[in-house]
């Protein structure tokens, strides 16, 4: 196969895996047979680093609501229910 049209399709795959238009496996799969294997190590490292970015905000703002909790439970002096309803609304809304 011609290498502009080999191009022209892994690029193609690439932007339906990042668009979500087909299952990452499927893609993956898609990716390692125009490629001949030599993509894999490339994209999965881009991978990695993507997901490892979205974990990080996660793990953050997981850390800020429970010290905020923490903080309402124990050093101040609000009634119950206003503690309670601040709470319910930290987990209604992450």
């Amino acid at each position: 196969m011609d290498s502009s049209r080999k191009e022209v399709i892994i690029n193609e795959i690439i932007y339906w895996k990042n668009h979500k238009m087909l299952p990452d496996h499927y893609c993956d799969y898609l990716l390692a047979l125009y490629s001949e294997g030599e993509l894999n190590n490339e994209i999965s490292d881009v991978n990695k680093r993507k997901h490892g970015g979205k974990f990080g905000i996660f793990l953050f703002i997981l850390c800020l609501i429970v010290s905020v909790s923490l903080f309402v439970i124990y050093f101040t002096e609000l009634a119950f229910i206003l503690q309670t309803m601040i709470l319910t609304s930290f987990v209604v809304f992450y």
